[in-house]
C-alpha cells in the first residue's frame, strides 16, 4: 500500500508538466474539455466535467515537497467553482483567470493516473480507455456470475445479463465517458464485486479480512471517494446472492464473512484517509483537522440548499418533508430523471422500460398468490426470502447511508443515485428465486 501511494504521489516530481498543458489547450481548442459545468445535470455534481477536471488539474501546482504533494493544489476560476474553467485558464497562462486552491482532505491517486493518460494519448482516447475497462469489468463480472450460478438455476446467462443490463442502463454508462474520474471509481466497484465472488467463497477469514483492508486501501487512495456507498449494496447483489443462489455456502456463513469483508474495506478505508490528515499535520501548517470537521458537519447537516433543476422539479411536492426525506427523494428522483426526463435521457426507452417493469411486477404479485394458495408451498424452498432478504439489506443500507449524510446526498444526489441503481436492478435475483419456487409449485 504504501508503495503504491509512494509510486502515485511522487511521480509528479517526474510528470511533464508543458507537455501536457499543450494537451489540455489541444482539448479545449476542440471542445473535448469545456467550462460550461455550471450546467448542472443528472451527470454529476455540476456535471460529471466539474469532477473530471479536478483530476485534470490536481497537483499542476506544487514546490516540490512531500507537504506541498499532499496539499493537492488545483487551478479554479476565480470567485466561483469551476476547476474546467481554471484548469483552461492555466493551460493558456492566463494567471488572471484563476487561482490555486487546494483539496487536502482527500487522497488523489486518481489525478496522477487520469494525467499521466491524458499526457500519453489525449483525453478523448484516454476516456475510450477508461470506457473500454468498465465494459472488460462487467463482462468478466457476467462470465463469473454465470459460471457460479451454471448449476443451480435455468438461464443463468439470460438473468444475468438483465441484472448487469439494468445495471448498466440505470446507472448511465453511457454519458459515463463525459468524466474519467467517476469512470474510474465505477469500475473500481465492479472490479471489487468480482474479488468478492472468490473472496467470500474461502474458509480463511483472517485472508478475507487482509483483502478487505487492501481494497479498502486501494479505494480510498485511487478513486476519490466518490461512491463509496456503493461497494456493501455491490457486494451484496453481485456476490453475495450469486453465492446464496448457487447453494456452494449456507446463507448463515456467506452473510458472516460478508460482514468481516465490508468491515475489513471500511477500517482500510478509513485508516488509511485518516494517515493522510496526520501527514498533513505533520508536514505542514495547514489545519487540515478543522477542514475535516467543517466538512463532516456540512455533510451531516439537515439544510438541503442546491440541487440539479432536473432532480429539484421533482422534489417540488416534498418541500415540506424533514431534509433526510428529501435527500432520500432527490436520490429517487435523479434516479428517473435519468430514465425519463428528456433533457437527459431518452425517454422512449424510459417508458418502455416502465412498462417493462409493470409486467414484471404484475406477473411477481400474481405468482406471489399462486405460491400462497398453493398446498405445496409449504415445501417450497427458502431462497426466495434469503435472496429477498438480501436485496432488502441493500436496499436499507443505500437509504440509511442517504439520510445520515444528508447534505451530501442531496448536493450529490445528481451521482450518488448509482448505488441505487445496483439495487433496484438487484431486483432481478428476487423474481429469479420466485420463478425457481413456481417451477416447484407447479
Amino acid at each position: 500500500m504504501l508503495s503504491l501511494i509512494i509510486a502515485l504521489y511522487f511521480s509528479q516530481y517526474f510528470f511533464p508538466a508543458e507537455e501536457y498543458k499543450q494537451q489540455v489547450k489541444i482539448s479545449a481548442t476542440y471542445k473535448f474539455l469545456t467550462s460550461d459545468v455550471t450546467l448542472r445535470a443528472p451527470g454529476g455534481w455540476g456535471s460529471d466535467k466539474a469532477t473530471e477536471c479536478l483530476s485534470l488539474g490536481m497537483g499542476l501546482n506544487s514546490s516540490g515537497s512531500l507537504g506541498d504533494l499532499l496539499l493537492n493544489y488545483h487551478p479554479n476560476q476565480n470567485n466561483t467553482y469551476n476547476p474546467c474553467s481554471g484548469l483552461i485558464g492555466w493551460s493558456n497562462d492566463d494567471s488572471s483567470s484563476y487561482q490555486f486552491q487546494t483539496y487536502a482532505r482527500y487522497w488523489h491517486g486518481h489525478s496522477e493516473v487520469i494525467r499521466w493518460l491524458v499526457y500519453l494519448f489525449g483525453i478523448p482516447i484516454s476516456r475510450s480507455i477508461l470506457a473500454l475497462t468498465i465494459g472488460i469489468a462487467l463482462i468478466i463480472l457476467w462470465k463469473r456470475t454465470t459460471i457460479t450460478l451454471s448449476d443451480s438455476i435455468k438461464n443463468p446467462s439470460l438473468t444475468t445479463t438483465l441484472l448487469l443490463g439494468s445495471y448498466a442502463f440505470l446507472v448511465g454508462l453511457i454519458d459515463l465517458p463525459l468524466s474519467m474520474t467517476h469512470l474510474l471509481s465505477e469500475t473500481f466497484v465492479v472490479v471489487i464485486a468480482i474479488l468478492s465472488l472468490s473472496i467470500l467463497q474461502t474458509t480463511n477469514r483472517y485472508k478475507i479480512a487482509f483483502s478487505g483492508y487492501l481494497i479498502g486501501g486501494i479505494y480510498v487512495v485511487i478513486c476519490y471517494m466518490i461512491n463509496p456507498q456503493s461497494i456493501p449494496p455491490a457486494v451484496l447483489i453481485w456476490s453475495v446472492i450469486p453465492i446464496v443462489l448457487s447453494k456452494t455456502k449456507k446463507i448463515s456463513e456467506v452473510l458472516k464473512n460478508y460482514c468481516i469483508l465490508i468491515s475489513s474495506i471500511v477500517i482500510g478505508f478509513i485508516g488509511l484517509w485518516i494517515t493522510k490528515w496526520v501527514l498533513i499535520s505533520l508536514l505542514t501548517d495547514y489545519d487540515i483537522w478543522e477542514e475535516v470537521r467543517n466538512q463532516a458537519l456540512h455533510r451531516a447537516s439537515h439544510n438541503p440548499d442546491s440541487l440539479s433543476p432536473g432532480v429539484a422539479q421533482h422534489l417540488d411536492t416534498f418541500s415540506s418533508l424533514p431534509a433526510f426525506a428529501q435527500a432520500i427523494l432527490a436520490n429517487c428522483a435523479a434516479l428517473v430523471s435519468k430514465v425519463f426526463d428528456p433533457r437527459f435521457s431518452n425517454p422512449i426507452l424510459g417508458y418502455f422500460l416502465l412498462m417493462f417493469l409493470l409486467v414484471i411486477c404484475v406477473k411477481f404479485l400474481w405468482d406471489r398468490r399462486r405460491i400462497h394458495i398453493s398446498k405445496t408451498s409449504k415445501t417450497q424452498n427458502g431462497q426466495f426470502k434469503e435472496v429477498t432478504l438480501l436485496w432488502l439489506m441493500s436496499l436499507a443500507g443505500v437509504l440509511i447511508w442517504y439520510a445520515f449524510l444528508t447534505q451530501h446526498s442531496f448536493d450529490h444526489a445528481t451521482y450518488t443515485f448509482r448505488s441505487l441503481a445496483i439495487v433496484v436492478s438487484g431486483f432481478i435475483w428476487v423474481i429469479s428465486a420466485q420463478n425457481r419456487e413456481m417451477t416447484r409449485v407447479e
